[in-house]
């Protein structure tokens, strides 16, 4: 269930019995990576994470949450939506928000924008600009990869890499290529497709083989979602790597209840 099917259903059945059933769904794992990640990986605590496709911050105020030592690099590149996103994030300093799309190479690109804080906004892949009648126009916008970012600014490590890139989410990892190599990520979360149609995200099979041809093996599948109402099939999801690197430290109990409650 994706963040606004979460919060019609509080609306729905009232905030108490809401937070008793999430507690219990978000025990069964595939529910909730974060707590996922916090009763099979204890020792797993970020500092430094990537959120590629912030939005407005959406996953940014969960990640706050979770993992109050982290620093949080923010990346949107459409202009309304990364003002919105910048002053949803003033308030914390640990959160930094850049203007800039990520890919396999740097430059600019052109994007194609449907909105103020729209999900859809995207970059054009080809070389040709298609308008396809819903967005509200195009913009240039600066490109550049997570390989060159982390030598600019220093970083050695990316404990965990969000990625949510509207379809560009195999470029933004090729981009990245040298951080996976190398196993310079930990955790690596992408949004793909779960089928061929529509042929809007990166496929799963594609990107499982990419993952682990890097060292990464699947840790769970999360948000899964019908965007078609017209056709019952499982359109996309969020996919949860973790590198083989990771995995060699210890594991130990955790105390679930414990743990921080989701955030809705």
């Amino acid at each position: 269930m994706n963040r606004v099917g979460r919060i019609k259903l509080k609306q729905l059945i009232g905030p108490k019995f809401y937070s008793q059933l999430w507690e219990f769904a978000s025990s069964l794992h595939g529910v909730d990576q974060y707590r996922d990640l916090a009763k099979r990986l204890p020792a797993f605590a970020p500092r430094t994470i990537f959120d590629i496709g912030a939005n407005i911050g959406q996953s940014a105020d969960r990640l706050l949450r979770w993992y109050p030592d982290a620093s949080i690099h923010c990346f949107e590149p459409a202009d309304s939506t990364y003002r919105m996103l910048a002053a949803n994030m003033r308030p914390f300093s640990r959160v930094h928000c850049h203007r800039l799309a990520m890919s396999s190479g740097s430059g600019t690109a052109k994007m194609l924008i449907y909105g103020p804080g729209d999900v859809a906004n995207r970059l054009q892949s080809d070389t040709v600009v298609r308008n396809d009648g819903k967005s509200t126009g195009i913009e240039d916008v600066d490109v550049t990869t997570i390989d060159a970012f982390c030598e600019r600014y220093r970083i050695d490590f990316i404990d965990y890499l969000k990625i949510d890139a509207e379809g560009h989410d195999l470029d933004v990892l090729h981009g990245a290529d040298g951080m996976l190599t190398s196993q310079r990520c930990g955790i690596v979360q992408v949004e793909c497709g779960m089928n061929p149609t529509p042929a809007k995200h990166i496929g799963y099979a594609e990107l499982d083989s990419y993952l682990r041809n890097k060292g990464f093996v699947l840790f769970g599948i999360y948000m899964q979602a019908n965007g078609d109402p017209a056709r019952p099939v499982l359109t996309h999801a969020d996919w949860v790597f973790v590198g083989e690197l990771l995995l060699r430290h210890p594991l130990k109990p955790v105390n679930v209840s414990a743990l921080p409650a989701s955030a809705v």
